[in-house]
């Protein structure tokens, strides 16, 4: 795709979001601002680098993850499929929190991964995988995304079980 066609996209994309924080709001406090494809984190929480596959996370930050389990020994990937690499080699260990970077605003902060709503498919390249998937923290900024990027929404569990899907027939 072009750069002018790909930037009039974005920003049609900002317009639109713009148009439904306004719409959104209740009383004097604003719906939360999205910004749609906003750059990546420059700030990351350690490591720096994948645990699994070595990927710089801050690069990655839109896609990285943080798996924090009960003994408060935690793993940073790139993705969810470096994630599910981590939770497999991890077996019986209970996991205390699954955070991932929000796509769809501007430094990719960490959200709950398992209350985030997930996007699979769509026309971007995904990351460790040939099917994208992608966390937000509001439907309507995935909804947003899906409107320029394809994919269908989707939740942690079946996020994961494509990230896990991702595996069949390899190794």
């Amino acid at each position: 795709m072009n750069a002018i066609l790909y930037r009039s996209r974005q920003a049609l994309a900002l317009l639109v979001l713009g148009a439904s924080s306004l719409m959104g709001q209740h009383g004097d406090k604003p719906a939360s601002a999205v910004v749609a494809l906003g750059p990546a984190s420059v700030q990351v929480e350690a490591p720096e680098g994948c645990e699994h596959c070595g990927m710089n996370r801050i690069r990655f930050s839109r896609s990285r993850m943080l798996v924090k389990y009960s003994d408060a020994s935690q793993a940073g990937t790139c993705s969810i499929r470096c994630l599910v690499v981590d939770l497999n080699a991890k077996g019986p260990k209970t996991v205390s929190a699954l955070l991932v970077g929000d796509y769809g605003v501007e430094g990719n902060p960490l959200i709950n991964a398992q209350t985030a709503t997930w996007v699979i498919g769509g026309n971007l390249r995904g990351v460790m995988t040939p099917v994208a998937k992608w966390a937000f923290a509001t439907k309507a900024s995935a909804e947003a995304f899906i409107a320029l990027n394809g994919g269908r929404l989707a939740t942690y569990t079946e996020a994961e079980a494509a990230a896990r899907e991702d595996f069949k027939g390899k190794r």
